[in-house]
């Protein structure tokens, strides 16, 4: 996975909380302080706010999307990526993270994902974008976390390397 070069001085992680949030009246979604003091690292604290599956919003540091652009090209001939990236094209659109850690959520996205009015969740994925899960897919994630066998899940992960 490639990281994305930072501003000098202290290198900053990136997050691993997750939040709750809700857009306020001005299309706007105000992320944790950790989230903010890790744009503020950034060279560039462009973002692209699209959704890849019309499920789930993903606010992707600029650095990133253009990897995302890359596989696009790469990948066009596949079906499903061509899909993802239309509706990633059509959904999104450029923000900046503001100085008290508000990124503006398009009109167009927050429509097609029924975005305003309810309580979301922030979440860090994969060390590369903050996915914005709406209450459906949260609580569906939750169900099938909730019926998960621990043991099977251990066992699971220890078959694939889990680090010690």
């Amino acid at each position: 996975m490639e990281s994305i070069p930072q501003n000098s001085g202290p290198v900053v992680e990136f997050p691993r909380s997750t939040a709750s949030a809700r857009i306020d009246d001005k299309g706007r979604i105000k992320l944790a302080a950790e989230y903010l003091h890790y744009f503020e690292a950034l060279p560039e604290q462009d973002v692209f706010v699209t959704s890849l599956d019309r499920s789930i919003a993903e606010i992707f540091p600029i650095a990133k999307w253009r990897l995302m652009e890359n596989y696009f090209e790469e990948n066009e001939s596949n079906p499903e990526v061509f899909l993802a990236s239309k509706n990633a094209m059509r959904l999104g659109a450029m923000a900046k993270v503001d100085g008290q850690g508000r990124v503006n959520i398009h009109a167009e996205l927050r429509r097609a994902l029924n975005l305003d009015g309810q309580e979301l969740h922030i979440e860090p994925y994969r060390r590369s974008r903050i996915q914005i899960v709406p209450p459906a897919v949260f609580n569906a994630t939750e169900e099938l976390l909730a019926k998960a066998d621990p043991a099977v899940l251990n066992e699971s992960m220890r078959k694939v390397g889990l680090p010690k």
